[in-house]
């Protein structure tokens, strides 16, 4: 791996520290954030998208969390929507 993190944290199943890097796409905002008229001149929270793989159990996963508070409250995917707070 060149550049950027050495570890991803620790695996999510395992435990395992993460090294072996799949694919660093950089910063993004969450997904499915959208912004009001208002917001358009605020700065949006970045977080970073970097897929790691465990070389332990091989669940493949992202490093970083987002906070649920910065989750969307209505979520939706494909064809299917809900709200996240009920």
């Amino acid at each position: 791996m060149e550049g950027g993190a050495r570890s991803g944290g620790a695996c999510r199943a395992c435990g395992q520290e993460l090294t072996r890097s799949v694919v660093d796409l950089g910063m993004h905002p969450p997904c499915q954030r959208f912004l009001t008229a208002d917001q358009t001149g605020e700065m949006e929270p970045f977080y970073p998208l970097h897929v790691w793989v465990c070389d332990a159990c091989w669940l493949v996963q992202i490093g970083a969390h987002v906070a649920p508070e910065e989750m969307p409250k209505f979520v939706i995917w494909g064809n299917i929507s809900w709200n996240r707070a009920e």
